[in-house]
């Protein structure tokens, strides 16, 4: 019986420090005017659109199983920072991979991570 009320008691202690954390971590987001807004759950609308991609020099390929994912703007710490391109291996051979993108959302962009689809 112990062990369950310190238990309980450590939740219940955690579970009010994350609410202070996350309640803090927002209002300091809303004071620094951090330029987001709520999306569809696990995505960032960024209300300021994401610069021109850098043109890449493509290295020559590794061989066949490798394919390109192109370099991207990624929106860090409420400003744009350049990812550079790099060379992904193929999980299977019929994959073929769609790159990242911006989608441009209402009043702002979100980014489409790349994946891996099968040719028909």
């Amino acid at each position: 019986m112990r062990f369950m009320r310190e238990s309980l008691t450590n939740h219940i202690t955690k579970s009010g420090i994350n609410r202070l954390v996350c309640s803090g971590l927002a209002s300091l987001m809303l004071a620094g005017g951090l330029a987001l807004q709520p999306a569809v759950l696990g995505q960032v609308v960024i209300t300021v659109a994401p610069p021109t991609p850098i043109v890449e020099t493509i290295p020559p390929s590794r061989g066949p199983d490798w394919v390109w994912d192109a370099g991207y703007h990624a929106h860090r710490g409420g400003k744009y920072v350049w990812v550079p391109g790099h060379y992904i291996k193929k999980p299977r051979p019929n994959a073929v991979w769609v790159a990242g993108h911006y989608d441009k959302r209402g009043r702002g962009w979100v980014y489409v991570q790349g994946r891996w689809h099968n040719s028909l």
